[in-house]
């Protein structure tokens, strides 16, 4: 979707995305959303997504499996450095998603948004409510 933005005429792509939970599925969206960017004329671009992803341990708390944790966010990461794109600070709680046992705590909304975007709206932040 390609929105015009009225009060500075600018194009922006906004795009919402629900990541799945399977690694191999993860990685063919970050292979789509990639080609999609590469091939789009707008640059200004704003992805608001629940990834399913961390981008490193101090997204999570948890007793988990860490080579898992490590493969998932050194993939993320690439996902994120391979499109130029850039993590919007958190305003509010640190995580976004909570087990309901209580044992899993993680940041997996993100909103990652390009240069361009930032050039746009430099204030940019990313506000989490409390549950």
């Amino acid at each position: 979707m390609i929105l015009l933005w009225c009060s500075t005429s600018s194009k922006i792509v906004v795009v919402n995305v629900y990541s799945f939970c399977i690694w191999e599925e993860k990685q063919q969206l970050s292979n789509n959303l990639s080609s999609l960017r590469q091939a789009h004329i707008c640059k200004s671009w704003c992805i608001i997504s629940d990834f399913n992803a961390i981008r490193s341990f101090n997204e999570r708390e948890c007793i988990n499996n860490y080579e898992r944790q490590k493969r998932e966010f050194g993939g993320f990461n690439d996902f994120i450095d391979k499109n130029i794109l850039l993590d919007v600070p958190l305003v509010g709680i640190k995580f976004t998603w909570y087990r309901s046992n209580g044992k899993v705590n993680s940041r997996l909304d993100k909103e990652l948004v390009t240069h361009e975007w930032i050039d746009l709206w430099s204030a940019s932040k990313q506000y989490i409510l409390t549950r």
